[in-house]
């Protein structure tokens, strides 16, 4: 039961109880606990078998002075037995209480740093799955831009790269940060994962809950992109027709795709930066058919 945290709560300290997991079910069985425990305190006070036995003891010291012996050996042992006995009834009493204690502290959501509850996940009375998101919270006196990012763009990022955040509806508003934590698990719904970038020194303007854009400086190698519709294929691989320049015919040739884009294709190998590539009408032509190419510049007719 959410009873304590709400949105846009401010300076939250640290071990703050933010919600109360059905706490009175348990808080009524760690009462019976605690008056089943003060019974058995009482019964098995130690103070009062020791008293027992050192009144046992003194008479002893009697009878080595002259007293009578009858019985006195047997009950100083049974005493001893009944202290050990109450000593371990006291023991394990002790430890079911502290149980209890254990069991009453696990009801209280607790925020193990200081900030702002920016959104709840559940209502008061909800039954919730293991992991989901109860209660999310900004840590205070610092930021975090929040991206998801994919696959792909994480495998290529540097190691900690520096990222340059933007307010989406005013670019001039920029801050600087670095990765500060990055989701184990991709999301299940867009498969992107979550990355936190927290903020170095944000300005005023970049608030909580502003939408942003982010950006990283990534080093590639060159690379050769070409239109979507160039691309055919060869025996069940991707392929494309080459054009000779001397003959004008043209060669089916086998490439590798390094990834898709929405207009256009990289390829990774089998073309180079020579290479004359048929963009359009791939579908009609067969190996050594002549083409003719089209010319480019001011004396093109239209």
């Amino acid at each position: 039961m959410l009873r304590h945290a709400r949105r846009g709560l401010i300076a939250i300290p640290i071990a703050t109880a933010l919600a109360l997991l059905l706490p009175d079910d348990v808080r009524a069985q760690s009462q019976s606990v605690r008056n089943k425990v003060v019974f058995q305190v009482s019964d098995a006070d130690p103070q009062k078998w020791n008293l027992a036995l050192n009144n046992a003891k003194n008479l002893q010291d009697d009878i080595k002075s002259g007293g009578s012996k009858q019985g006195v050996g047997a009950q100083i042992n049974k005493l001893n037995g009944q202290l050990k006995t109450a000593q371990a009834q006291l023991e394990s009493a002790q430890a079911r209480l502290q149980n209890a204690k254990d069991n009453l502290t696990y009801t209280e959501l607790k925020s193990d740093v200081a900030g702002v509850v920016t959104a709840k996940g559940a209502e008061p009375g909800e039954v919730v799955a293991a992991g989901k998101m109860v209660l999310q919270i900004a840590r205070q006196g610092g930021r975090d831009a929040v991206f998801n990012v994919p696959s792909q763009i994480i495998r290529r990022s540097p190691r900690n790269p520096e990222v340059t955040v933007a307010l989406s509806e005013d670019p001039t508003v920029v801050a600087t940060g670095h990765v500060r934590e990055v989701a184990p698990q991709a999301d299940a719904a867009t498969g992107t994962y979550v990355v936190k970038v927290t903020l170095d020194n944000p300005p005023e303007a970049m608030r909580l809950g502003a939408t942003i854009i982010g950006q990283v400086k990534m080093q590639s190698e060159p690379i050769i992109q070409i239109p979507g519709t160039a691309l055919t294929q060869s025996e069940g691989k991707p392929a494309v027709w080459i054009v000779d320049p001397e003959r004008k015919t043209v060669s089916l040739r086998t490439v590798t795709v390094g990834h898709y884009d929405t207009f256009s294709i990289v390829v990774a190998n089998g073309l180079s930066d020579d290479d004359l590539v048929v963009t359009a009408g791939v579908q009609a032509l067969r190996p050594g058919q002549q083409v003719r190419l089209l010319e480019t510049g001011p004396a093109v007719q239209k």
